[in-house]
């Protein structure tokens, strides 16, 4: 097993965590196993790539002055295409920094399209994806050469920090056998010892503990469709 390259995390960062030592390869496998799925974890539930990337996207217009992209933090747009006529950055459209930080490129006339109506109420809904939107966003990763720890472009620690934490702990329960909340078993009257209930672990739909979740969710955006 090998890290992929969307992981959150680096096995040496993962073993210091867990406190197994460097030279200890024994559970190697396993721990880049689970620090895979934790990593694509995290992703889904924040509905996002972290990694430094090249997209393409296929949206409608806003009809705001705020465009959202998927994925950010935005490094670069390479092109906006609207209804076939290429955008000038500057002239047609903005990407000030707080707009990279934000996923969003500004335009100061809104982003105007044609409209429909649908609904009880008839209420307004874009038309058709008319903007064809390249750019560069994402975070370099632990395992990227260019990453560094703690800079504007990279990873933020504290992600990277709950990724091996979470791993740690998944690495801890299976060794144990023991999953979910059941903390103790004892035989003679088969009596059960739960650590918590659903609400207090966090949203077991999810699988993302509520501890964990206090800080993922500030890499979160709230969608409405």
């Amino acid at each position: 097993m090998a890290l992929i390259d969307k992981a959150l995390t680096t096995l040496a960062d993962t073993k210091a965590i867990a406190g197994i030592p460097a030279t200890d390869t024994t559970s190697d496998a396993l721990l880049e196993l689970l620090i895979n799925n934790t990593s694509l974890s995290i992703a889904g539930y924040c509905s996002r790539i972290f990694k430094r990337g090249t997209y393409t996207e296929f949206i409608p217009a806003s009809n705001r002055q705020a465009l959202l992209l998927q994925q950010w933090p935005i490094a670069s747009v390479s092109s906006i295409v609207d209804d076939g006529t290429t955008m000038v950055l500057n002239t047609d459209y903005r990407l000030d920094a707080q707009d990279k930080a934000q996923g969003q490129v500004y335009r100061e006339n809104g982003w105007n399209g044609k409209w429909l109506v649908s609904g009880l109420t008839s209420d307004a809904r874009a038309s058709s994806r008319i903007l064809t939107v390249t750019y560069i966003a994402g975070f370099y990763l632990p395992g990227d050469a260019l990453y560094v720890a703690g800079a504007d472009d990279s990873l933020p620690m504290d992600l990277g920090m709950v990724c091996a934490q979470m791993v740690a702990e998944s690495y801890y329960t299976t060794k144990r056998g023991a999953y979910g909340n059941l903390k103790s078993l004892s035989e003679g009257g088969l009596s059960y010892g739960w650590g918590a209930d659903s609400a207090s672990y966090g949203n077991l739909a999810t699988g993302i503990q509520d501890k964990y979740a206090v800080v993922l969710n500030r890499f979160r955006r709230a969608v409405f469709a």
